[in-house]
């Protein structure tokens, strides 16, 4: 089966309700359209049908092809094999590695945990552009109201 927006724009509607992944982190199933640009963005290991969507989450594509099992899934493999050797490079006691590996996932400022805790609950990259668009505006409303008030 394979369906793009091209060739069948009334078919591929049945398929508006699967979305992308959702938060940060969260690795993307990444198959190929027969050697095209087009990639699933549905999570690692996900049943179903491959999903590609365009801006705006829109779905611009449907294959069927067997998932990737996450242990196989390249991305995986190069995280495992590179932790693998700075392990074995590294000389420090166990203890020490798992208090810098603690320490090098929490950001020591009220800033730098806020903007952390913030882009876990943004969904896409349309709801990162909101939030930048509210920020500005707030900044500048609050520019306005300081020479208004001069």
């Amino acid at each position: 089966m394979r369906i793009t927006v091209e060739e069948q724009p009334e078919s591929i509607k049945r398929y508006s309700h699967i979305k992308r992944i959702r938060g940060v982190g969260v690795k993307r199933c990444g198959a190929r359209l027969d050697r095209t640009r087009t990639v699933c963005t549905r999570e690692l290991g996900h049943n179903g049908p491959h999903v590609a969507h365009g801006l705006l989450s829109r779905v611009i594509a449907v294959w069927d092809e067997t998932p990737i099992p996450e242990s196989r899934h390249p991305q995986t493999q190069i995280i495992r094999s590179a932790s693998i050797d700075q392990a074995k490079a590294d000389d420090r006691p166990m203890r020490q590695k798992r208090r810098m590996r603690h320490r090098s996932h929490e950001l020591p400022t009220l800033t730098g945990r806020a903007l952390q805790n913030l882009w876990q609950f943004l969904k896409s990259p349309d709801e990162v552009g909101m939030v930048f668009l509210f920020f500005v505006f707030l900044y500048w409303g609050i520019q306005w109201m300081i020479m208004i008030l001069q």
